[in-house]
């Protein structure tokens, strides 16, 4: 999950500098995706951690930089995605590390073109 976390961290952060009024400053450090802050050493704690780093921490602050209108959030950002935002209450969604997993796997594998890497299997 930490790859497909630091990979969908580039797109957003592109298309952060790229919504008028936020730029290149808004963009979303690497310091949330660190391991040494992480308790767990094996991959549940660690995908617990992740988890709550995306729901506490990064897509709470996308929804800052947007006025928490979610709306502009998601078509901005996410290009109309919702599988970050409860489309019911306008609200970051609460998902199981599994669930973030495949979220943030299919959201990297549809933009991945906005990479400067291939991440195509060979």
């Amino acid at each position: 999950m930490v790859a497909a976390s630091v990979l969908a961290l580039e797109i957003i952060n592109k298309r952060i500098t790229a919504v008028r009024g936020l730029g290149k400053g808004k963009r979303i450090g690497h310091t949330y995706l660190h391991p040494d802050t992480w308790m767990g050493d094996t991959e549940d704690p660690r995908d617990i951690e992740l988890t709550d780093v995306w729901r506490y921490d990064i897509l709470p602050l996308l929804e800052e930089y947007f006025f928490e209108d979610t709306q502009q959030l998601e078509q901005s950002i996410f290009r109309g995605d919702s599988n970050f935002i409860n489309e019911s209450t306008n609200d970051v969604l609460s998902m199981t590390p599994s669930k973030l997993k495949k979220n943030l796997r299919t959201f990297v594998i549809d933009n991945q073109g906005e990479l400067d890497i291939d991440i195509s299997p060979e």
